[in-house]
């Protein structure tokens, strides 16, 4: 997904992200971020098979990470 594509796709106003999405979103490797969900820093979603994150606990998770600093 070029970046133009990722500022369009925000701008949906999508709620559920993929884990690439995510991964993406904070600049981190797939890798990560499920060790991020192991560690309990980012709940995950399970529909239809399928990992999410809302991108609502995005934000907050970015929000006390920008607070901390």
């Amino acid at each position: 997904m070029d970046p133009e594509e990722i500022i369009a796709h925000e701008k949906d106003g999508t709620l559920l992200l993929t884990v690439a999405e995510a991964a993406r979103q904070l600049r981190v490797s797939r890798p990560t971020l499920y060790k991020m969900f192991r560690q309990g820093l980012l709940p995950k979603r399970r529909l239809l098979g399928r990992t999410l994150v809302a991108r609502a606990d995005l934000e907050r998770l970015i929000a006390s990470i920008a607070e901390a600093a």
